[in-house]
């Protein structure tokens, strides 16, 4: 996806070369041109408000190499980048450039239920147990993001006027080493049943996602004695595997398209092209079928909440490992780009200082 932007000066108007993202909010005030690596977003001088708006246009890079992406930042090339090393992150925590807004965002693993072992949910539910949240979340990002109280983010707005992390039980908590090999054992394997076989676990190229792959590949060799074997690729490569079923469990992601619960369950429909995982499930179908048609927004939740237990803990499609917490750097020279909690960057009332 695109995530820089850069911000070109004109002698008359602000004119940002806008860091590239690929959430850029909204695009009424300008049209968009796209080329290769680079696209472009151009003011549209019929908006009703064009007289407010300080930029000519936004160019907006794409960057597969973070360091090169950051090092862009520093020097001043890009004024607005989403990506945040772990490595850098302490240097820029406390800078006024940072931007960290909590996310309707998952971070989880995807099991392929088509492949074993990860066939038999109970399984499935065995490696969920076994991972420490907390550990990822302090230990190894450090962005204050919370470990995972289900699939649906905790601080999505409920129809009681709460959110989900106040309003409905948590599906998942701390590490429980005990129930996840007693699961293991039920399903066959470990003490008394066969040996795990050798499990891959794939993930996109990124310093991240590595640390958290090493912390899961000793929690789950603590916790079952299994060889998990970590396999890095690009993301094309990743997602060329999903669509051909060809991956064991992997890490994946959610970011919400709109501050909905349903749209983060209606992506495990049974022949969705997101239900990478290929999840099955008559009742879960129904239920999110049900929840589209339901007015009365309570019974709407309820609905969706029975929906959340069947995803994370009847099928356990997914373990999910923590809410994300956006890294946003926004240059100082720049006024008036805001972002919000599903990481779209605001930029119509942008300008120069």
């Amino acid at each position: 996806p695109l995530r820089q932007w850069r911000c070109k000066r004109s002698e008359s108007r602000f004119q940002p070369h806008l860091i590239g993202t690929s959430r850029v909010f909204p695009s009424g005030p300008g049209f968009s041109h796209h080329g290769g690596a680079t696209s472009a977003i151009y003011r549209f001088i019929l908006h009703w408000d064009k007289d407010a708006i300080f930029w000519d246009s936004i160019e907006l890079y794409m960057i597969t190499d973070t360091s090169t992406e950051n090092a862009a930042f520093r020097n001043g090339e890009l004024d607005i980048t989403q990506t945040v090393q772990i490595s850098e992150l302490e240097y820029w925590r406390n800078r006024p450039e940072y931007n960290s807004p909590g996310g309707l965002a998952s971070y989880y693993v995807l099991y392929n239920t088509e492949a074993e072992p990860f066939t038999d949910a109970r399984v499935r539910r065995a490696f969920s147990l076994a991972i420490d949240r907390e550990l990822i979340t302090e230990r190894v990002t450090r962005r204050g993001e919370k470990p995972s109280r289900g699939l649906i983010p905790a601080s999505l707005v409920s129809a009681k006027g709460g959110t989900w992390g106040t309003d409905y039980p948590a599906l998942l908590g701390k590490q429980d080493l005990a129930e996840a090999r007693r699961l293991m054992k039920e399903a066959g394997y470990g003490e008394g049943g066969k040996p795990l076989p050798p499990i891959e676990y794939s993930y996109t190229t990124s310093e991240e996602h590595k640390m958290i792959g090493e912390q899961l590949q000793a929690m789950w060799r603590e916790a079952f004695g299994v060889d998990v074997r970590l396999q890095n690729m690009e993301n094309a490569v990743l997602q060329t595997r999903f669509e051909r079923g060809e991956f064991q469990m992997a890490r994946s992601s959610w970011v919400a398209d709109y501050p909905d619960a349903i749209n983060f369950l209606e992506i495990y429909i049974t022949g969705s092209t997101y239900n990478r995982g290929g999840i099955k499930n008559a009742r879960l179908d129904e239920l999110i079928a049900q929840a589209g048609q339901e007015t009365d927004a309570i019974k709407r939740d309820q609905l969706l909440v029975e929906a959340e237990r069947i995803a994370v803990i009847e099928e356990a499609a997914i373990a999910p490992i923590y809410d994300y917490t956006f890294s946003i750097l926004i240059s100082d020279t720049l006024e008036g780009a805001g972002v919000n909690n599903l990481a779209w960057i605001n930029f119509v009332r942008a300008r120069r200082k």
